[in-house]
């Protein structure tokens, strides 16, 4: 029985260029064979770069001028990102590296790693169109499943687009139960330039919350409430986990003991630009000072409650010394000399030995957080409250008055310091949290050598000489930028990449000389 074949064409130019997959059904729209293919259609933008000249002197300006075309060579506005980088100081580049031309056009659609994508769009490669064939049989890709897609089921979107930072989190019961009813909630984001942004919502049923297109930079406060019902506040409240980038730190190897000739020579001429600043220095009969060592006595904070210099002794409140204990004159009893405490609990009595007069002992001054109180106040306190309590004796009291003639205690809490954070406090059914925002966008820093200074020159070993991560090209095609050369005697190597309003995408390089 022979088998009976038939072939389709169809026209390239109906696809769009990148990866496009292949699907064969049968008379029960079952998918029976499946195919990947790329799309080549030389759509890509050209991007050109034109320096003034080929060779330029130290710290000399560099004009350079950006051309992008399409395949035709037709002028097309695009937006590019350029880099030049020191050919000594940074590693070789891989050819065969990521770009964006291989990420929008091929690893992104598939899954797994791709070793060396840039190799399947290096032109100087015969062979790359069918190892790239034979890439998309092999690697992993599945996107959808054509069951779903033809029983008319969409999945959901897992990350929406956003429009700016979202605070997203869920409100449960003390027991981690969920709250089974929308609750009402309230944000409050404290910025840095104090203003304040004030947003009101619900959560759904299962208590999860969110605040989507927030606009805030670097450090902000934000206070969530949650309300269930008309007066329930006995809530808890989490906010999810922001995402941070990967780091991933690469170890170049060095070897010590290989020196090249060429950088033995660039380490000696730097050592000589070094001498000949100092040698400025000494012709202007300056003073280079040795190291210089300060030493001075730390200063102590300014507690604005205090209105004595150094207390006589002071007992700090902790876990160690005030486990088991109920009131205050519990934790200071046999801690500080010449205080006797008679008596425990809230019945405790205290006295300063030495503060006596003909009608016999004199009590103390109690002092809280800069306000006299009596000793029944003193032994109501939470000990989890303290911060410290500080004894005054003798002349140290003196500054209390005929009051103080018994000594004084003084009892400093924590709310009452004046660099208490309230924001440590966990009240019910409120969360206060300092999120990380965005840093705005600030001009890659590169020198200017067409001005005069009147500093000594100071030595230019720049790795990076230019960054500029948006250029805009005009209706032509055109962009110009500038930059200095640094003091290295290099090659500087220029990476452009960027796309056009169409979504074309392109790749260009470039190098000059430095002598």
């Amino acid at each position: 029985m022979a088998r009976k074949t038939s072939s389709i064409q169809m026209p390239r130019s109906q696809f769009a260029e990148g990866i496009t997959q292949l699907t064969l059904f049968d008379s029960e729209n079952r998918p029976i064979c499946e195919r990947l293919i790329f799309v080549d259609r030389n759509e890509r933008m050209h991007i050109q770069l034109t320096p003034a000249k080929a060779t330029y002197k130290k710290r000399e300006r560099v004009d350079l001028t950006i051309t992008t075309t399409d395949a035709t060579g037709k002028p097309v506005p695009a937006n590019l990102s350029l880099s030049a980088l020191d050919e000594q100081l940074t590693p070789r580049p891989d050819s065969a590296a990521q770009t964006i031309v291989s990420s929008l056009l091929l690893t992104s659609d598939l899954v797994g790693t791709i070793e060396q994508p840039g190799y399947y769009f290096d032109s100087t490669h015969a062979d790359r169109a069918h190892k790239l064939d034979l890439l998309l049989m092999t690697q992993g890709w599945r996107r959808f499943v054509w069951a779903d897609v033809l029983a008319g089921k969409i999945p959901p979107i897992t990350y929406p687009v956003e429009q700016g930072l979202s605070l997203t989190g869920q409100v449960r019961r003390p027991n981690q139960k969920e709250t089974g009813a929308p609750v009402k909630l309230t944000f409050v984001l404290a910025k840095r330039d104090s203003t304040r942004e004030f947003l009101t919502g619900e959560s759904d049923a299962a208590g999860r919350y969110g605040a989507y297109d927030l606009d805030f930079v670097d450090t902000t406060t934000v206070l969530i409430q949650a309300v269930k019902g008309k007066a329930n506040r006995d809530l808890s409240i989490s906010l999810d986990q922001l995402l941070r980038p990967t780091v991933t730190l690469t170890k170049v190897p060095y070897n010590p003991l290989e020196v090249r000739r060429d950088e033995l020579a660039e380490f000696i001429r730097r050592t000589n630009e070094y001498l000949e600043i100092e040698r400025q220095i000494r012709d202007n009969r300056e003073v280079l000072l040795k190291a210089v060592t300060v030493r001075a006595k730390r200063a102590e904070p300014v507690d604005s409650r205090k209105i004595y210099g150094r207390a006589d002794a002071t007992v700090k409140f902790d876990q160690t010394n005030t486990a088991g204990r109920l009131t205050v004159l519990d934790v200071i009893q046999g801690r500080v000399a010449g205080v006797q405490v008679s008596g425990n609990g809230f019945g405790a009595q205290v006295q300063i030995r030495g503060a006596a007069n003909f009608g016999g002992a004199i009590a103390p001054l109690f002092v809280l957080d800069g306000m006299p109180v009596d000793l029944q106040t003193i032994n109501s306190l939470s000990i989890q409250d303290v911060d410290q309590v500080d004894v005054l004796k003798g002349a140290s009291a003196a500054i209390y008055g005929s009051q103080a003639a018994g000594g004084v205690i003084v009892v400093l809490t924590k709310r009452g310091s004046p660099n208490y954070d309230l924001a440590k406090e966990a009240a019910p059914g409120t969360l206060v949290a300092t999120l990380p925002g965005y840093t705005p966008v600030r001009e890659f820093y590169a020198p200017r050598y067409d001005v005069a200074s009147k500093e000594p020159p100071r030595p230019d070993y720049r790795t990076t000489l230019f960054w500029a991560p948006s250029i805009q090209t005009d209706a032509t095609g055109k962009a110009t930028v500038s930059f200095f050369t640094s003091d290295n005697k290099t090659g500087i190597r220029f990476k452009v990449e960027g796309t056009t309003v169409d979504g074309r995408v392109g790749v260009g390089n470039q190098r000059i000389q430095t002598e």
